[in-house]
């Protein structure tokens, strides 16, 4: 067994230990989503929302499948819901920086979201990387 089975494993025991914890739901998420398994982080990540609808951690991440599953509506509440939430959690920032980039193909804004984002968490590496590479497609490289 993988180190990645085995966490799933744990994360299943913690799940029956209690059914009403996100965190469990979420990780297993995670893990799945990481391996493209996207119908089964689907259910865990949405599971951890319905435990916990507040948490924007959950609902980022959420929105972030949704992204990768073309559910753009779905990704920009989810989005939206998160940032209410926690008008201070930077990653809602950077995935919306991320959709602007990748997704939509609009660099000026994805600028506009990373910066705001890097102002609450100056030190994230890979939102100063997506923040270079839109700064590189629109033209800016003395920005970089």
């Amino acid at each position: 067994m993988g180190k990645t089975d085995e966490a799933k494993a744990d994360f299943l025991a913690s799940i029956g230990l209690d059914e009403g914890n996100g965190d469990p739901y979420f990780n297993i998420g995670l893990i799945y989503f990481d391996e493209s398994d996207y119908s089964r982080a689907l259910y865990y990540l949405r599971r951890a929302v319905e435990i916990n609808p507040r948490d924007s951690q959950f609902l980022t991440e959420l929105g972030h499948l949704y992204l990768e599953l073309e559910r753009e509506e779905d990704a920009l509440k989810s989005f939206k819901q998160a940032f209410e939430n926690d008008p201070d959690d930077a990653q809602v920032d950077f995935h919306l920086g991320y959709y602007f980039l990748y997704k939509r193909r609009e660099p000026l804004h994805a600028v506009k979201y990373y910066a705001k984002g890097l102002k609450k968490d100056p030190v994230d590496q890979f939102a100063l990387a997506d923040l270079a590479v839109a700064h590189w497609v629109l033209g800016n490289t003395r920005k970089l």
